[in-house]
């Protein structure tokens, strides 16, 4: 749960990644300063099937990678700046 005000502080979802866009958009919620919690109990089971994006789309799994890279390239961004 968030509010709107802190999820439109980070931004939308990219849409250019196929599979990983919540990734990409969590780092940025950590960027942005966004605390997290972990609650002590199982609110949600995520069910895993033949037909889930992750195992589908396969070949795009890559993009984790990349938005991985992205991540770090805009703190390496931030240091410099800061310098």
């Amino acid at each position: 749960m968030i509010r709107a005000a802190a999820f439109h502080r980070v931004g939308p979802f990219d849409t250019r990644w196929q599979i990983g866009n919540f990734i990409d958009w969590y780092l940025r919620a950590q960027e942005a300063g966004l605390r997290d919690t972990m609650l002590p109990e199982v609110l949600l089971r995520r069910r895993l099937h033949a037909d889930n994006m992750g195992i589908r789309e396969r070949a795009s799994r890559r993009a984790y990678a990349h938005i991985l890279k992205h991540a770090l390239d805009r703190r390496r961004s931030r240091a410099e700046r800061a310098r």
